[in-house]
């Protein structure tokens, strides 16, 4: 179709088609030349730097096809700007489009404006101003700053007010859509809270009763339900725990990167003494990242290499805080108040002045080779991310087990979130309202007899008694008195049949509530008969979503008889052969493993070296105290490396039965805290080989590694 007509086939004749890899490569490559000229022009004087901070200062940006140029404004900058972009366009074939293009000048008359308009044949354009969605503006960000974010909300809210959406699919609708809005303005802005207030009430009113201005009556505590699911909430995350987690990210990167923005930053906003500004500063972003650098500077660690970006008081690189926090600013530190970290190195070794013993505490980290590296606490490999930040700062609720079996794939979220209210008590009854202070007559709506109560309707109640009944006698179970119960009757059963058995008790946890309350609003009578027609439809359309496996027995047979399922398949199980390798000649076989109990709990680890003859040479025992399986099995790995290293062996191999953690260490992303030690144990190695294997053929050092747990 071209032009809206059929044209027939049409050959290409130069170029390049839409969408082929070759194609940014080759505008990447076009965007250097242009990016080193600009680079050229600076170093040669003939354009002059906009701003200059401890002899950084900003030349250019690119950001796709947008370049951002940053000069004096001087005629003769001007005018070598225009030379080099009319060179690229001859040369590239590209074309600047000028009416698209913005130029931002201030600090100097009106005439001047004037003049640089008619040379770069822009107009001229001032703040505030938009670039991707955010507001540019100098100064604090304000409540007008960020408030396209909130009208984009109630854009998208006033679409989906009329549709006839479930409480799931709001939530998905929440997570996908309304929560990702801010972000990346939040990236770079520290909102201010009433905002944040606006928004989280847009999103809560939404969840409950679709409409973003109404409030429902009863809920659950929203900061209860922003939190995982494993405590018991739905996953939301909180905007300012958002704002705040992102905003260190940003200072992550000014902390951590090379390129020339960051260096600019931190040359701005570190005093002479390479410590991050606290006054106040006339900026749109600093205030949002020193905002987030409060809770960075408590979550990170400095990894010794060789001491030149570490200053010894104003860094944390021994103990949990920095030593000025601990010491004070005191006479000593004063006169040592530009000391870094390589001061106190010779050759690698320790070597503390006499003045400084006092202060410096003897228990001094180990020291590694290349450059100092900084370590993120919230992870175990030292990586900052966004998720690590969010998990670090957002607010804690005790973990419950229940939320793991019910959301699940197998089970419709239709179901699991009427499940999930009720167990969170978002639902309203007569013994609620008692408690709360009204007075009133109470008595089942369905069954006439006792009082009202979400316990009674699902445990007690006649009708809920008969229907649990119905469903035992098919599994064979008892009647459950409890959610709890339900969980544990089909523990021991086949995957099969426990999902079958969710699905039913959970759909008819859920239409209990619902007959309850249309029961009451609308006046019918339960019927036994119509209920059970209900659940076996549930279990049949929900056995479409079932992945679990059936075992070779008559009582799974008769319950995919009874709800008239698909036959499932069969679990098999297969034997495989393993068996134990002796090492190479001239190398030494170190059978590492780690023992947990519970995850995180007491934790051993075990190693046993063996020759290329077999013999075992020596064995290692030890307990860590409470940690994470993970970590003791790295922590077997490193004492093995450095008893190597102790005993002047030269080739090794470490065997482990666990493939991901041999794999981190062939990719070298170990726990920050154990990777000076095995830098510097495997420099002293001339061949050091990882291999995993299956855990039946490591046997001996699990018993080590049992060992060492009793003594932890």
């Amino acid at each position: 179709m071209v032009n809206g007509g059929p044209k027939g086939f049409f050959s290409m004749e130069r170029g390049l088609k839409q969408g082929d890899p070759l194609s940014p490569i080759l505008f990447v490559l076009m965007e250097e030349v242009l990016s080193r000229g600009l680079t050229k022009l600076v170093e040669t004087g003939k354009i002059q730097p906009m701003v200059i901070r401890k002899n950084i200062y900003p030349t250019h940006l690119f950001f796709a096809d947008d370049v951002f140029s940053f000069s004096n404004g001087s005629k003769k900058s001007l005018n070598s700007l225009l030379s080099l972009l009319k060179c690229y366009q001859d040369s590239s074939g590209q074309l600047i489009n000028k009416q698209k293009s913005k130029c931002f000048v201030d600090g100097c008359t009106p005439l001047r404006k004037d003049q640089i308009k008619n040379v770069l044949q822009m107009e001229l354009t001032s703040f505030p101003d938009k670039y991707l969605g955010v507001i540019l503006n100098p100064g604090r960000a304000k409540s007008c700053t960020v408030w396209p974010m909130v009208e984009m909300m109630q854009i998208y809210l006033a679409v989906w007010k009329g549709k006839f959406l479930s409480f799931h699919d709001r939530l998905v609708l929440i997570k996908s859509v309304l929560c990702s809005i801010p972000i990346y303005n939040m990236a770079v802005y520290k909102w201010p809270s009433s905002i944040i207030k606006i928004c989280e009430r847009i999103i809560r009113n939404f969840l409950w009763t679709v409409d973003s201005e109404e409030r429902k009556y009863d809920t659950l505590k929203w900061n209860k339900v922003c939190t995982p699911y494993n405590e018991g909430g739905l996953g939301i995350r909180r905007l300012m725990v958002i704002n705040k987690a992102l905003l260190m990210k940003m200072m992550w990167k000014l902390l951590t990167s090379e390129v020339d923005w960051a260096k600019f930053f931190t040359a701005k906003y570190k005093n002479k003494n390479g410590v991050w500004c606290t006054q106040w500063k006339l900026s749109s972003i600093w205030p949002g990242l020193k905002w987030a650098w409060m809770e960075l500077k408590n979550n990170i660690r400095w990894c010794i290499g060789d001491g030149s970006k570490i200053s010894v008081w104003f860094d944390t690189w021994i103990r949990d805080k920095p030593l000025i926090e601990s010491f004070g600013s005191n006479d000593t530190v004063q006169n040592y108040i530009y000391l870094k970290v390589q001061d106190l190195l010779i050759d690698g070794e320790w070597r503390i002045p006499f003045v400084l013993q006092d202060i410096i505490p003897p228990s001094l980290p180990s020291v590694s080779v290349g450059k100092d590296l900084v370590a993120w606490c919230g992870d175990v490999k030292g990586i900052f991310t966004t998720a690590a930040a969010i998990e670090k700062i957002r607010a804690k609720e005790p973990k419950v087990h229940w939320p793991s079996q019910i959301w699940k794939p197998f089970l419709h979220p239709w179901i699991a979130s009427n499940i999930w209210k009720i167990q969170q008590g978002a639902y309203m009854d007569d013994e609620k309202r008692i408690a709360q202070g009204y007075s009133l007559a109470s008595k089942c709506c369905i069954c006439q007899h006792d009082q009202d109560s979400m316990n009674h309707l699902l445990w007690r109640c006649n009708f809920s008694t008969h229907i649990w009944q119905w469903l035992v006698q098919i599994f064979n179970f008892q009647v459950p008195s409890s959610f709890t119960d339900i969980l544990q009757f089909s523990k021991h059963k086949s995957p099969f049949v426990n999902q079958v058995w969710i699905i039913a008790s959970c759909a008819i946890v859920r239409e209990l509530w619902f007959h309850k309350n249309k029961t009451f609003h609308e006046g019918t009578t339960p019927n036994l008969l119509n209920f059970k027609r209900i659940i076996m439809s549930m279990v049949f359309y929900g056995s479409y979503r079932i992945t679990g496996a059936k075992w070779m027995a008559d009582y799974d047979s008769n319950i995919i008889y009874f709800f008239k399922i698909e036959q499932r398949n069969i679990s098999n199980y297969s034997n495989k052969v393993c068996q134990w390798d002796k090492p190479k000649w001239g190398y030494i076989l170190f059978c590492c493993e780690g023992i947990a109990i519970g995850n995180p709990g007491t934790t051993g680890y075990g190693v046993i070296a063996r020759d290329h003859h077999c013999q075992v040479i020596s064995t290692i025992s030890g307990g860590v105290g409470v940690a994470t399986n993970f970590i003791d099995k790295v922590l077997s790995i490193v004492c093995a490396i450095e008893w190597a290293v102790k005993n002047q062996c030269s080739k090794i191999i470490i065997r482990l039965a666990d493939k991901s953690v041999i794999e981190n260490f062939n990719n070298a992303a170990i726990p920050w805290y154990l990777r000076n030690r095995w830098l510097k144990a495997i420099r002293k190695l001339a061949d050091i080989q990882y291999e995993d294997c299956y855990k039946e053929v490591n046997f001996s050092a699990e018993s080590l590694a049992r060992q060492g747990a009793g003594l932890a």
